[in-house]
């Protein structure tokens, strides 16, 4: 969530097209959607039980590497457009 309060003001002050500043713009916002979703899944989860539940672990597993995916897509996206 940070990174999309401090990224976003930084996009505005770049030199770059309208549409790549649209990119540096979108994709953390869509990270922070991604995020939401992940809490969404581990509440959901944790809400129905507590017990030790395998593919509820798997779930929440592939909710916390889909974070990791929207955090690798601002670096990629950040880094090829202001580097480039």
């Amino acid at each position: 969530m940070y990174i999309s309060l401090v990224l976003q003001p930084i996009s505005l002050s770049l030199d770059v097209s309208k549409a790549e500043r649209a990119i540096l713009m979108l994709v953390p916002l869509l990270s922070l959607a991604i995020e939401l979703l992940n809490t969404v899944i581990e509440n959901a989860v944790d809400r129905v039980s507590l017990d030790i539940h395998v593919p509820a672990k798997n779930a929440k597993n592939m909710g916390s590497a889909v974070r990791f995916v929207g955090l690798v897509m601002i670096g990629v996206a950040w880094g090829g457009l202001v580097e480039g």
